[in-house]
């Protein structure tokens, strides 16, 4: 599922982001600091592997976050990008979520499917991301009476219309 990395040693989170991140996201996700901070210290950034062949600058699964190429590794490592971070560790804690009685590999699966199922149903039967993120995309691309078009593309519509991303994203604008 993970891919292979093209750097295999993952780079760890600093004890000062541990320090930055870790209330915030206890509070963001009603999970227990210390269990927070001990998922946070699990996490490492990789450099390719599933992030290489996608749009998206970062795929996160588990603990591993990996990233595209090496300016978004600068990137999500540096200060001025700490809100992407933020977004990521929160795909982590949604991951945290997840049955501890289970397995990595379980665990793993359950996350991939809550999220693949999040493209299809959204919370309470409502439709997912694909239907309300076409939605979207119709409406920005070719409302007429929409005169303040973003052209977002279907797929950036798709993801920012995911729960699960929204989720993350609310925890991320809140940390900003």
């Amino acid at each position: 599922i993970k891919g292979k990395a093209e750097r295999a040693d993952g780079q760890q989170l600093t004890p000062v982001q541990i320090d930055q991140i870790a209330p915030h996201l206890a509070n963001q996700f009603n999970l227990p600091e210390t269990s927070v901070r001990q998922h946070l210290s699990e996490v490492e950034l990789f450099l390719g592997g599933p992030a290489a062949k996608t749009p998206w600058n970062a795929v996160t699964i588990g603990h591993d976050i990996y990233v595209r190429g090496q300016d978004e590794l600068k990137a999500i490592e540096s200060y001025n990008y700490r809100r992407w971070l933020v977004h990521e560790c929160g795909h982590v804690m949604q991951y945290a979520r997840t049955s501890e009685s289970l397995d990595e590999t379980q665990r793993v699966r359950r996350y991939l499917g809550s999220y693949v199922g999040g493209l299809v149903v959204g919370p309470h039967c409502s439709p997912g991301a694909v239907f309300t993120g076409l939605g979207l995309w119709l409406h920005e691309n070719y409302n007429p009476w929409n005169h303040n078009k973003t052209h977002i593309g279907l797929q950036e519509a798709m993801h920012d219309t995911h729960v699960m991303e929204a989720e993350a994203e609310r925890s991320a604008k809140a940390f900003a």
